[in-house]
């Protein structure tokens, strides 16, 4: 099993023990994949998609930042609310690579939403799955 990095309970105690779960079972996910796929260099958005299916939970397509992204929330997104907490599992630019994120409003927002991607490579999510699941 991946852990946070530094594994101190200070690190851990902001998040739920069902988010650190997803957060672990991600990371075991993800370890999984290779850099490329079918011939491609894997995206965020098939990743994401792949990694919904496997962990049940619901994509956003949007931007991190200036940059197109793609992640999963850790809960359904109610209108009117607070976000719910991010998995991140291919962050861009930072390492980890897996991520979870806290949208307290009193914390920096990187992620903002946008339309739905119509350009997502299914062939890819479905070798992906497969990766993901392969022992």
């Amino acid at each position: 099993m991946i852990n946070l990095p530094y594994n101190g309970e200070a690190y851990r105690s902001g998040f739920l023990l069902r988010e650190i779960k997803v957060f672990d079972l991600a990371c075991t996910l993800i370890s999984k994949v290779p850099y490329d796929v079918l011939g491609s260099v894997v995206r965020c958005h098939e990743m994401v998609r792949a990694a919904s299916v496997i962990l049940d939970l619901t994509f956003e397509d949007g931007f991190y930042g200036m940059v197109d992204h793609s992640w999963l929330w850790l809960e359904p997104r109610q209108p009117m609310s607070q976000p719910p907490r991010i998995l991140d599992v291919y962050v861009p630019g930072r390492v980890p690579q897996v991520q979870l994120v806290d949208t307290c409003s009193r914390l920096p927002w990187e992620y903002r939403r946008g339309d739905p991607r119509t350009d997502i490579n299914k062939p890819m999510v479905a070798e992906l799955i497969r990766l993901m699941t392969s022992e």
